[in-house]
């Protein structure tokens, strides 16, 4: 009751101060001026004022405004755009003007009638205006020299909105809501890490009136900066409302006595969301199909017994050893079967960064002294230490298009082996009273196997694919430090041996790819899961400071080198930084958050990457079943988000996704790939859930139910193989992300070199300057022709291999040297459009 009296309060001041609250007034120069313009550069000082110049893509972002009617004031000076010829000032977004006028020379104030949306959206999100005008450069004159391209010089912008409480009260509502999921979430962090002294609100209350009085504070001195430090957030606040609700209504729900079957509560809510599923999928209806997903998960979570009350409890069956290790054999011969299929086909041709591993691979290959902690030639940007697979793979079979693919499915593949092992030892006690749930974790490495999104990754040449290999050994490894079983594995020896090698592994997966900066991290997360639950410090100690030891020595080149060099270690990371301001372009930092949040919350089950190497455009990156029981796995960790285990793989998974999070372009498939393994381990244990409230009283077994396992687990196996091998095959938008052409072109020129008799080879100048065909065919020399000019004269047999995109006009300029009309030697395979082959080889007569 305190605490709802507190809010009550803190809405009705807020509102009035808001009301209160000054016109807005931007000084361009001032402090803090870029949180409300974007495209402008560095302030200047003349004429008596301070101002910036407006750049081609120069923008207003007005935060904190009403969504009404305003009155915008600009003062500006008229002249250079005058003596260009070129008055005319335009404030728009996209294809609407909202407002069009004409300077004059010298300084003067322009004011303007902007309508109801042209500065926040309906919600109150600020929405970016653009100031066009024409530009010109003012190049070089006795002054010095400016290249700049210059619009208008801009001193100050004011607004007067003319609407009246509509927009204090939209800011008022949005920021009580915050306050109120924020002290929500205190309290229940606080049952949590706090179960013995939980119950004392005044702790909660004190924490509520804190950020009370803050808030009014702020909004009394800056309320147009506190708009833009927090904006309207509505996915975070949406996602923390179906938090806040869920639990009240589950208890009201527990109190009323329904006697109806769990199996009918489960039937009805797998209906819903099975429609749900298909309306989320094909974007026929995504609100509609989000709404009826939180209807189907309530029901389910409601049913007696209902979902995730079984979670984390004995198996009702187990598996007995030689059986598991015979299935999971089997499961890693078809994550094999699926990597290694056509694997020097699909994908059609090589992507310029994979190349660039390649040649550097080659170098270290070639070069024993060349041994770099962080490879910065070639715009590689990763730790030498992730390439080196790829060295020794090349090293012992040569350059060829499936080389270094051999590598990277081979650790796709093996990644189901420590995602079997982690969960289905995650449902062990540490003394190992109840057996491990050999079945979940058997599930879950056949959805690591036939995931598309594992398949995708693991046929491409990048290190990202060791990191989950590498981080979920380790997290296997350290829960057996953690959490040792009786017998030898207990000893003293074997926890620190165990922890060691555990951090061992979160050292190397640190040096593959960017999200391995995250491995330790994580291991850090299980440590402090486990440490909640048991609190046994000495036995924690026991693991953890081996760990952290063996994580320490293999990290510290790396570490000394971010340390010497900071700017190269994070130029990568901090180019793709979506919280940068030339990212941004002006946006506030929280919105952007709200939006990527908002991205990936979809990810799974309506659009993932939209890149077609990482994956097929447009569509969501688990399948129709994973991604349905994945909805029912995160709402059984949820429910049970008490149980150490839960909170681990929901802070991993968090965790996971953050560096796609963070990074434009996202959700990004290689950034955010550590959450493809958590998320087929979150959709076997809601497939366990499920089973389980389907399954009758008193039996452990259900015929129909296997069947319908098998037939499920099928359609998945079925689904992910037509997403790679059939629908992406034929997507231009996959095909056309690589380069086909330079890729079949250097393969048929390193085959080639097996021809001892054959002549000289060229190759168009712009193709033999192509990482990508550098690497295909490393180690052989090549003529080059450019148009009719050639490296050196031709002789007869000498052959010339023309690029599929230019054969007509190449064709044209060697006339002299092949004829009117010459036949073609070879032709190259055909580009998956059918459009004619990627190259055509002529020879010399």
């Amino acid at each position: 009751m305190a605490r709802s009296i507190i809010l009550i309060m803190f809405a009705i001041a807020l509102a009035l101060l808001l009301r209160a609250a000054p016109a807005m007034a931007v000084d361009l120069g001032a402090p803090g001026d870029s949180r409300f313009v974007w495209g402008f550069y560095e302030a200047e000082t003349g004429e008596g004022a301070t101002f910036r110049w407006s750049g081609p893509k120069a923008r207003l972002l007005l935060h904190g405004v009403p969504p009404g009617p305003a009155i915008l004031s600009l003062r500006l000076s008229g002249e250079r755009l005058v003596a260009q010829g070129a008055p005319r000032v335009a404030l728009a977004r996209e294809s609407s003007t909202f407002a069009a006028f004409d300077v004059v020379p010298g300084w003067r104030v322009y004011q303007v009638l902007l309508p109801p949306g042209a500065l926040t959206d309906t919600a109150g999100v600020a929405l970016p205006l653009a100031l066009q005008t024409g530009v010109s450069v003012p190049g070089a004159d006795d002054d010095g020299r400016d290249y700049r391209a210059l619009g208008l010089p801009l001193d100050w912008l004011g607004l007067a909105p003319l609407g009246g409480m509509a927009g204090p009260l939209m800011r008022t509502l949005w920021l009580s809501w915050a306050l109120a999921l924020l002290t929500w979430a205190a309290a229940r962090l606080d049952s949590i890490l706090l179960p013995h002294r939980a119950g004392h609100p005044l702790r909660i209350a004190t924490l509520e009136v804190v950020a009370a009085v803050g808030l009014l504070a702020w909004a009394a001195r800056d309320p147009y900066g506190m708009a833009w430090a927090i904006p309207p957030l509505p996915w975070a606040l949406g996602l923390g409302t179906v938090l806040l609700f869920a639990e009240p209504l589950l208890a009201a729900r527990s109190r009323l006595r329904l006697d109806i079957d769990r199996r009918w509560w489960a039937v009805a809510g797998l209906a819903i969301l099975v429609l749900a599923q298909g309306l989320l999928n094909s974007h026929l209806a995504v609100g509609a199909g989000v709404a009826l997903v939180l209807v189907g998960l309530l029901i389910l979570l409601a049913a007696p017994q209902g979902l995730g009350r079984g979670l984390w409890l004995p198996p009702a069956t187990t598996i007995p050893r030689c059986a598991a290790m015979a299935i999971l054999g089997a499961i890693v011969l078809l994550a094999l079967a699926l990597r290694l299929y056509q694997i020097d086909a699909l994908p059609f041709g090589f992507w310029r960064d994979e190349a660039r591993h390649g040649l550097t691979a080659l170098h270290m290959a070639a070069d024993p002294s060349y041994r770099p902690v962080y490879v910065t030639d070639l715009r590689v940007q990763l730790p030498g230490l992730g390439l080196a697979p790829f060295a020794v793979a090349l090293q012992l079979l040569g350059v060829h298009i499936w080389t270094m693919r051999l590598v990277t499915a081979a650790a796709g593949a093996l990644t189901a082996l420590p995602v079997y092992a982690l969960l289905s030892r995650l449902a062990t006690t540490a003394e190992g009273e109840v057996p491990p749930a050999r079945g979940l974790g058997l599930l879950a490495a056949l959805l690591v196997a036939i995931s598309s999104w594992q398949i995708t990754i693991s046929r491409f040449s990048f290190p990202t694919i060791f990191e989950p290999l590498l981080t979920w050994t380790g997290l296997w490894l350290f829960d057996r430090a953690l959490r040792p079983a009786d017998g030898r594995a207990s000893r003293p020896l074997a926890i620190a041996l165990s922890g060691g090698l555990a951090g061992v592994c979160f050292g190397v997966a640190a040096q593959t790819y960017h999200i391995g900066r995250f491995a330790p991290v994580m291991g850090g997360l299980l440590a402090l899961a486990v440490l909640i639950e048991r609190r046994a410090w000495r036995r924690w100690l026991l693991a953890v400071l081996p760990a952290a030891l063996g994580c320490l020595l293999v990290l510290a080149p790396l570490v000394s080198y971010a340390l010497r060099q900071p700017d190269d270690f994070n130029v990568r990371v901090g180019a793709v930084f979506a919280l940068d301001e030339g990212s941004r372009q002006g946006r506030a930092p929280l919105s952007v958050l709200d939006d990527s949040l908002s991205r990936h919350l979809l990810m799974f089950n309506v659009q993932g990457d939209m890149n077609g190497r990482h994956y097929a455009p447009g569509f969501p990156m688990l399948d129709y079943v994973t991604g349905l029981v994945f909805l029912l796995g995160m709402a059984a960790l949820l429910r049970r988000i008490a149980n150490w285990r839960s909170l681990f793989l929901l802070a991993a998974l968090g965790l996971g996704l953050l560096p796609s999070v963070l990074t434009v372009d996202s959700p990004h498939g290689m950034r955010a790939f550590e959450a493809a393994p958590l998320s087929c381990a979150i959709a076997a244990l809601g497939l366990f859930e499920l089973l389980r409230m389907l399954r009758p009283e008193g039996t452990r077994q259900s015929r129909p139910l296997i069947w319908g396992t098998s037939v499920a687990l099928a359609l998945a196996l079925g689904l992910n193989t037509w997403l790679y091998f059939g629908m992406m095959v034929s997507d231009p938008s996959v095909f056309q992300s690589f380069y086909m052409v330079q890729s079949r072109m250097g393969v048929y020129v390193q085959d080639a070199q097996a021809s001892r008799g054959a002549g000289r080879i060229f190759v168009p100048t712009k193709i033999a300057e192509n990482e990508t065909f550098r690497y295909l065919s490393y180690g052989v020399a090549v003529e080059l022709f450019d148009g009719a000019t050639l490296s050196s004269p031709p002789q007869s047999g000498d052959r010339f291999v023309l690029s599929g995109y230019e054969i007509a006009a190449e064709l044209a300029d060697l006339a002299p040297y092949l004829g009117p009309s010459p036949l073609p030697l070879e032709v190259g395979s055909a580009f998956p459009d059918n459009r004619g082959p990627t190259f055509v080889v002529y020879q010399v007569p």
